[in-house]
């Protein structure tokens, strides 16, 4: 019974609010820079960024496979967040012909032992054939380490580590 009342209470309160418009669907349209407030909430002068976007320049459709091979290893015990790596791309896609140049970075990484027993290399591609560019992220990786017992932590399992040859797959975003 006095779930049927609670029940009965949120809908009766729910229905009496008046509706209302989302205050996202009223925001203006982006503007080529973003102002920088002060702490009076005045823009500071001169105090202004440009806005980065980034366009599909390739013509890729998004969720299209992109296959890059490293032109170096790489593992996540030696990594670093947003360190760049370079690759070329092992098919053409859109407008990039097979071997163009390919810049990647290290959006997150985690040696083994660290945040879990397993090594974890996270890596987005940032430039295709010399242009902005955009891959949704990726995540190599490594073992985990064996538990001795079912209730016990697994000891520390391996590096997640990509190897110059090893072909790595980006869907495109």
């Amino acid at each position: 019974m006095r779930i049927i009342m609670h029940s009965a209470f949120l809908l009766f309160f729910a229905c009496s609010l008046p509706a209302q418009s989302s205050p996202l669907a009223s925001a203006p349209p982006a503007q080529d820079t973003l102002s920088i407030l002060g702490s009076n909430g005045t823009a500071s002068s001169g105090a202004s960024l440009p806005i980065a976007t980034m366009r599909n320049n390739l013509g890729v459709a998004a969720g299209t496979p992109i296959e890059v091979h490293l032109d170096q290893a790489v593992d996540s015990a030696h990594a670093a967040n947003g360190q760049r790596l370079h690759g070329k791309l092992v098919k053409a896609i859109g407008n990039a012909p097979a071997g163009s140049p390919v810049e990647l970075t290290v959006v997150a990484v985690a040696a083994a032992g660290q945040m879990s027993s397993a090594g974890e290399l996270s890596l987005q591609i940032v430039r295709m054939n010399g242009q902005d560019e955009l891959s949704e992220v990726i995540t190599v990786q490594g073992k985990q380490g064996l538990r001795l017992t079912a209730d016990a932590a697994p000891a520390k399992g391996t590096e997640a580590t990509v190897v110059p040859q090893q072909t790595l797959i980006f869907p495109a975003y």
